[in-house]
């Protein structure tokens, strides 16, 4: 019956990400797209928030009905995928954005930081940095694993955060 929680998520995000889009459009929290359009702004937010939403039904019915719906290992997780959505909602909406200054990448933003400028990027990079080396300790490897570990959550959330160097970029 693990089958079950898709559909419960499914449902709940139909549910919440409409409402949440509009309660952001009624508000004025818009942003204009590289492309023009205007979507609401942060929807990273109502997606996150439409995930947390989903835990409540998947957790009782983990719980209650036995339908081995949640991984035992999602709660050393969770803290991983809040930090980095927090993250990368502080960027977006506190960062230097689309200005020719703002560091980009990397070496740029070790390049600011040696300057003595701290950017909302290189925050971002570091918390996931100390997000990960979090999540992954704790788990007996040996020194190589762990820092592989750890290399690895990096440059697959890096990877992730590639699909959308300017907020508001994806829709």
């Amino acid at each position: 019956m693990t089958w079950v929680g898709f559909p419960v998520a499914i449902a709940v995000g139909l549910l919440v990400v409409p409402a949440g889009v509009r309660g952001l459009a009624d508000a004025g929290l818009v942003r204009t797209n590289f492309r023009g359009a205007r979507l609401a702004f942060p929807l990273g937010a109502v997606l996150a928030t439409a995930a947390l939403v989903a835990l409540a039904p998947l957790a009782f019915l983990d719980d209650r009905a036995d339908l081995d719906l949640l991984a035992p290992e999602l709660r050393r997780w969770m803290p991983y995928l809040l930090g980095v959505a927090f993250l990368g909602f502080l960027d977006d909406s506190l960062g230097q954005g689309e200005r020719e200054s703002a560091p980009r990448g990397w070496r740029g933003h070790a390049r600011a930081l040696r300057g003595g400028s701290l950017s909302t990027g290189a925050v971002k990079a570091l918390g996931a940095l100390a997000l990960a080396a979090y999540v992954v300790s704790g788990r007996g490897l040996e020194s190589w694993r762990y820092l592989a570990d750890v290399a690895l959550l990096i440059l697959a959330t890096n990877l992730f955060s590639l699909l959308d160097l300017r907020p508001a970029r994806a829709d």
